[in-house]
C-alpha cells in the first residue's frame, strides 16, 4: 500500500489527559459525542471493553465496513487505530488502511495539548487522486476534533 494522505493536528481540550484519553478509548460510546457523517457510520462489533492494545471492532460507514484494530493504548499518553476496508473502483479492487493516532500530554495553561495523526493508505493506482482524497478527509478531521472538544463543555 501507498500512503495517499497523511494530516496532523494539534488541538487543546479543556480537560485532564486522562479524561480525554478515556473518552476517545470508549469506542463503544462514541455515539454519545460524535454523530454519524458521511463518512462515520458507527460501531457495529466491539471485541471488549475497556480496550487494549488487540481490541478489534467494526465501524459501518455509509461508503463502507472498516474493520479495525487498536494497535497501541499507552493511558494517558498514546492511541492508535487502524481501520482497513476493501472497496471496488469501477472495475478495480482497492485496499484502503487508515491509521489515526493520538498523542496527549498535560498543557502548561491547563488542559490537555492533543497531536492527532491521520495517514490513508491504498494502491499506488490512486497516487494522481491524493490531492482530492486530502480534500475529502479533511473535513472530518476537523469535525471530530471540534465536536471531541466540545464534548468537554465550554
Amino acid at each position: 500500500m501507498t500512503t495517499l494522505v497523511t494530516l496532523e493536528f494539534d488541538a487543546r481540550i479543556p480537560a485532564s489527559p486522562e479524561e480525554v484519553f478515556d473518552r476517545l478509548a470508549d469506542l463503544g460510546h462514541y455515539d454519545r459525542w460524535l454523530p454519524s457523517s458521511a463518512a462515520f457510520g458507527g460501531l457495529e462489533a466491539l471485541s471488549e471493553s475497556p480496550v487494549r492494545a488487540g481490541t478489534t471492532y467494526r465501524d459501518r460507514g455509509p461508503a463502507a465496513t472498516w474493520q479495525g484494530r487498536v494497535t497501541a493504548c499507552e493511558r494517558p499518553e498514546r492511541l492508535t487505530f487502524v481501520q482497513t476496508t476493501a472497496l471496488r473502483l469501477g472495475i478495480l479492487p482497492a485496499r484502503m488502511a487508515i491509521e489515526i493516532e493520538y498523542r496527549l500530554r498535560a498543557s502548561s495553561g491547563g488542559g490537555s495539548a492533543l497531536r492527532r495523526h491521520y495517514a490513508l493508505r491504498g494502491p499506488w493506482y490512486l497516487w494522481p487522486a491524493r490531492a482530492r482524497l486530502r480534500e475529502q478527509t479533511l473535513p472530518e478531521n476537523l469535525r471530530i476534533l471540534e465536536l471531541l472538544e466540545r464534548s468537554f463543555g465550554p
